[in-house]
């Protein structure tokens, strides 16, 4: 093995590493961007909900409505969840509109 053959296999081997090295920093980058509008996601729709809740309570303080006699509302658009880790230990089956968290 020559001096060239060396050299041109330390760079090869150099340049890997640093396009691996690039890569993981790219991809760690994706996935807190992804991680913080998930956080923003799910911020707002506890405002949301609180600000339903606010509602209920200003009816029932205002004497607008008695608990006894308000109707159960539910959420409109429920997002279905479960915890993939545990699915998978137990074998269960998820149906396919629900989202994994952990």
């Amino acid at each position: 093995v020559n001096k060239g053959e060396l050299e041109a296999d330390f760079i090869k081997k150099l340049v890997e590493e640093s396009l691996t090295a690039e890569l993981a920093a790219e991809q760690a980058a994706i996935e807190a961007k992804e991680a913080q509008k998930a956080e923003e996601a799910k911020r707002k729709e506890e405002e949301r909900l609180n600000r339903e809740k606010v509602k209920m309570a200003e009816k029932i303080l205002s004497g607008e409505a008695k608990v006894s006699e308000m109707p159960i509302e539910y959420y409109g658009d429920p997002v279905k969840k479960y915890v993939a880790s545990r699915c998978e230990k137990f074998n269960i089956t998820v149906p396919s509109d629900y989202t994994a968290v952990e």
